[in-house]
């Protein structure tokens, strides 16, 4: 369009924000809000609120905040994208600050906003106002609740461990048909070890939705905790008869405008001897540091030191080993995740990121993880 001569308008920087957002393309957003502003379109409200969701979903809360702040005009839509942006960073208490707030300014929250007020409620494990939330829905705002308000409320009851009032809550909304209920009581099962419940969820699963590969995986993950690898091998028998593969898992990073992924075990990557010796360096600091491998992650039956050996070469530390010895010291350090990034390795960067001094800043499948000086920003929710 540049090369041609046109002009783009709202649509097209809202557009191309957007795709920004999507891919984590930090940079090309900034020269895009840039853009914005000069051709005087960042008052539009469509433009701005691309703003806001951009900077959120490439790891850049504050900024998303400051163009929030700064937007000329807002509607429920631009109140939800920043509802989000918090979200998607652990912010839960300005979550529902925020939601108090565009209550007193007198705009009406829909659908989608208490979605994000229940999922703030769930991993800060307000139960209590997770279900006054719920219930103000239909009995205060005039929304009946969706599937997905129900696998919210699920899901705060599930984390918080209340497994009876789960059952009860599913009986009495009559959503026992809906794979997403049983997705979220599986997800609460993997977390608190209860292998009958989980066993029992995934069954309806495989019944509504048997082309997920996340089902099995749960539900493997759950039997190999308890050490029942008979189990394991016999979901895993069901998923390869089924038809069913697992997405790799991968992380990837940008450096100087390109993109560089990694798998685990890599050894593709042209750098890869020195990534190699990097990540050899970091886990010594940060054992010294106090770091301890957590090898019952390894939810494979195998040897304690093979176990080291995948748990040392996970791809999210791969992408950090190449960042450190690509990117200029004082710049923070942006890595993107297709999956959850598991608790060793959460602990890693914790340790790694107050050993270097440096912020690493890692987006996974569910949240962002602002890991400094040893502290990370969802508080070890991971």
């Amino acid at each position: 369009m540049q090369r041609q001569g046109v002009t783009p308008n709202n649509f097209t920087l809202a557009t191309c924000l957007s795709s920004c957002s999507n891919m984590g393309m930090l940079e090309n957003g900034q020269l895009l809000h840039s853009m914005a502003i000069k051709a005087g379109n960042s008052g539009d409200v469509f433009v701005s609120s691309s703003i806001v969701d951009m900077y959120a979903n490439c790891g850049c809360i504050e900024e998303a905040e400051a163009a929030f702040q700064g937007m000329v005009s807002t509607d429920t839509v631009s109140w939800n994208m920043m509802l989000f942006g918090y979200l998607q960073h652990r912010q839960g208490l300005k979550v529902l600050e925020t939601f108090r707030t565009m209550l007193d300014k007198g705009l009406e929250p829909d659908e989608v906003t208490f979605i994000a007020v229940l999922s703030a409620c769930s991993y800060m494990g307000f139960v209590i106002e997770g279900k006054e939330y719920f219930d103000s829905l239909t009995n205060v705002f005039g929304i009946v609740p969706t599937i997905k308000h129900c696998a919210c409320m699920i899901d705060i009851l599930g984390r918080a461990g209340k497994f009876n009032e789960v059952k009860s809550f599913i009986k009495d909304m009559k959503v026992t048909s809906n794979p997403l209920i049983w997705e979220t009581v599986l997800g609460a099962c993997r977390m608190h070890g209860n292998d009958k419940l989980g066993e029992s969820a995934a069954e309806k699963l495989f019944e509504l939705n048997p082309g997920i590969a996340s089902h099995y995986i749960l539900l493997a993950n759950i039997f190999a905790a308890k050490g029942r690898w008979e189990d394991v091998r016999r979901v895993r028998a069901l998923m390869t008869h089924c038809g069913v593969k697992k997405e790799p898992g991968c992380s990837w990073v940008m450096v100087n405008g390109q993109v560089h992924i990694f798998r685990s075990t890599d050894g593709c990557h042209p750098k890869h001897g020195e990534i190699y010796i990097k990540l050899k360096e970091l886990v010594e600091k940060s054992i010294l540091a106090g770091y301890v491998p957590k090898t019952d992650h390894i939810l494979n039956d195998v040897g304690d030191d093979e176990k080291l050996e995948q748990l040392f070469h996970h791809n999210e530390r791969l992408a950090l080993a190449f960042a450190l010895i690509s990117i200029n010291p004082v710049k923070t350090i942006r890595i993107f995740k297709n999956l959850h990034i598991c608790e060793d390795c959460h602990d890693f960067m914790k340790l790694v990121s107050g050993v270097i001094k440096q912020e690493i800043v890692v987006r996974d499948a569910n949240c962002f993880h602002h890991f400094k000086s040893g502290i990370c920003s969802c508080q070890d929710y991971c």
